[in-house]
């Protein structure tokens, strides 16, 4: 099923990335249904997010 037509959220379907689909672009998309695709989405949001955010705090101190 996909929510808001980007986000793809099936969890009976048990692969992490799966095909975008069909007239939005080319390549692949995380099933945040999953709890791999779940995990991966939560890996990338605290790198890439709140990684950034933390040390951002800690050198301005």
């Amino acid at each position: 099923m996909w929510v808001a037509g980007v986000i793809y959220h099936n969890p009976e379907n048990p692969h992490v990335l799966v095909p975008k689909r069909a007239g939005t672009g080319v390549g692949w998309t995380v099933n945040v249904g999953s709890h791999k695709g779940s995990l991966v989405v939560g890996v990338f949001l605290g790198g890439f997010v709140v990684l950034p955010i933390v040390l951002g705090v800690i050198a301005s101190l």
